[in-house]
């Protein structure tokens, strides 16, 4: 019978089996200061799924062990849930917090503007009604008849006079309409000046929603990197447990239930894709505009298995984004971080490449793997469709479909890309297969 983990965990070769309650007390003296019990330890671990003792003894009855393994499976599909909503809830939460940072940089522009112009229709009254003052001047000193309003208008206070001022009075004449020009230039400054002050409170608002939209992600961002971790910690745990009642090894549980994921995900991404784009109802997108001399065909050819070959750049999202995945027209918007590293634009492509001849695909498959992405997301590793929701590079509706390829799908180009290339050859076979599906339905 094959001893379990916690059985070679202390360094003094005891079993588990012989541990009473009240080995607590003299834990330091039988296998050092930092051991607990078998059973302790794992509850601290895992809380959740059965302790050692009851797999060593359901591994005696049939029927116990199929329990404990259900009970176990049903552990690890919680907790991947759990990781799932809460990496879901921090894509959801970074999207509208660059939202509200574009709205509130936008109101930022806005009113940038209005104090320029405010402040060049300002220059520009001074300027007319120092030009009508000089007119009059002139005009009084040759001998000219000036008003008695026109003598207002030479006080001290020169827009009080603007205001009672009229078209038919001799000041009109003689300042050939720089009287007029003034007040019409007043009417702009105020207008102008009200305008900036509803705009600058307008940004006081939205600058507010941006920091408090900025928080929330934070708060979002830290609870979903948690969950990973705990469930990082207690799948660890489980696998064990699963591999000691199968008689197995973690290994192999892990690279079952992994296959198992990605399946699932697969089949989940295109029923949803295809929902998402029945309840949009989108017009088939534009495939990118070409930067070589050849031209990709107006008309695709109708048989999936022999599709138009895009000859679309790789150096640029196209002008007139995709599907998303979702149906909805409109390719991901990029999220508010900047990519470095293996998430810019031009190490994903390259290791997309890399990845397409490994798995003996023609380099054919890669320019059509670069139009399908150009379209669904331009290659940006938090690109958000704002109507699927749809994440990635390739566009998972939702973003946690792509935890099957790794836990750090939402911040790793490779993972995503790695899932994606898995998705497209399970329900598309090759690229170019899921680039002519983009292309006769808008989705993928």
């Amino acid at each position: 019978m094959a001893t379990s983990p916690r059985d070679r965990a202390c360094p003094c070769g005891k079993r588990r089996r012989t541990v009473r309650f009240a080995a607590a007390f003299v834990a330091t003296v039988l296998c050092g200061a930092a051991l607990v019990s078998g059973a302790q330890a794992d509850d601290a671990v895992d809380d959740s799924g059965p302790s050692w003792s009851e797999i060593d003894e359901a591994k005696k009855d049939i029927a116990a062990t199929e329990a404990l393994v259900s009970q176990i499976n049903d552990a690890l599909a919680a907790d991947q849930r759990s990781a799932d909503a809460a990496g879901d809830a921090a894509v959801a939460a970074a999207a509208e917090a660059n939202a509200a940072k574009q709205k509130s940089d936008a109101a930022s522009i806005k009113l940038g503007l209005l104090d320029t112009q405010l402040a060049i229709a300002q220059a520009q009254y001074s300027g007319v009604v120092k030009a009508a003052g000089a007119v009059i001047v002139s005009e009084t000193r040759s001998g000219a008849v000036v008003s008695s309003d026109l003598q207002v208008f030479l006080s001290a206070h020169p827009d009080d006079a603007l205001a009672a001022l009229t078209m038919n009075e001799r000041v009109s004449q003689i300042a050939g309409g720089l009287v007029q020009r003034a007040q019409a230039a007043k009417a702009n400054v105020s207008s102008l000046a009200e305008n900036a002050a509803v705009q600058a409170d307008a940004l006081t608002k939205l600058s507010d929603a941006a920091t408090r939209a900025a928080t929330k992600a934070e708060a979002e961002n830290t609870t979903a990197n948690d969950a990973v971790n705990r469930q990082t910690t207690t799948q660890k745990v489980l696998y064990e447990k699963l591999a000691a009642l199968k008689n197995t090894t973690a290994t192999n549980i892990a690279t079952l239930k992994k296959k198992e994921a990605a399946a699932a995900a697969y089949k989940e991404q295109q029923e949803a894709a295809a929902a998402a784009a029945s309840h949009n109802s989108p017009t088939p997108a534009t495939p990118a505009a070409p930067t070589s001399a050849a031209t990709p065909s107006s008309t695709p050819s109708k048989s999936p298995t022999k599709p138009t070959t895009p000859t679309a750049s790789a150096s640029a999202p196209p002008s007139n984004p995709g599907s998303g995945s979702g149906g909805a027209t409109g390719g991901g918007t990029s999220g508010g971080g900047s990519a470095t590293g293996n998430n810019t634009v031009a190490a994903a492509k390259a290791y997309a490449k890399s990845k397409v001849s490994a798995r003996g695909w023609k380099a054919s498959q890669y320019t059509c793997l670069v139009s399908l992405w150009n379209r669904e997301s331009g290659w940006r590793y938090d690109a958000t469709n704002p109507s699927s929701g749809a994440y990635g590079i390739p566009q998972a509706l939702p973003g946690s479909k792509m935890s099957s390829a790794g836990s750090d799908w939402r911040t790793n180009a490779r993972t995503q890309i790695d899932w994606g290339l898995g998705y497209i050859a399970d329900r598309y076979t090759n690229p170019c297969g899921a680039w002519q599906h983009s292309e006769d339905t808008g989705w993928y």
